[in-house]
């Protein structure tokens, strides 16, 4: 690689940064998915609400594979994109209980 070539190489920290700023991207859509599968719930629309969940599990899981492998640095805010991941999961599962067919 010339020296354009390495001075256009982001550096590890910028790197981190990026894989970051993916993560939170990852988990705003399927937050996202999930606000529309709770509309489409109470709308008694529940074949599309299991459509958006099962979208917004693929993104949570999306998002904590990512996190799963993040660099060092940024404790705080890697701290804070667990924490947002696990309360998507609770709210996925809190939604996924109302397509539970009823109990016999």
């Amino acid at each position: 690689m010339g020296a354009t070539g390495a001075a256009l190489a982001p550096s590890p920290r910028q790197a981190e940064r990026v894989h970051l700023a993916l993560i939170r991207s990852e988990l705003e859509v399927a937050f996202s998915y999930l606000r529309l599968a709770e509309a489409e719930v109470h709308g008694g629309i529940l074949t599309h609400a299991e459509d958006l969940l099962d979208k917004a599990r693929t993104s949570h899981t999306t998002a904590v594979r990512y996190l799963s492998v993040s660099g060092e640095g940024f404790d705080g805010e890697r701290a804070e994109l667990h924490a947002e991941a696990r309360e998507l999961a609770d709210a996925i599962r809190r939604t996924g209980l109302f397509l539970l067919p009823p109990a016999i």
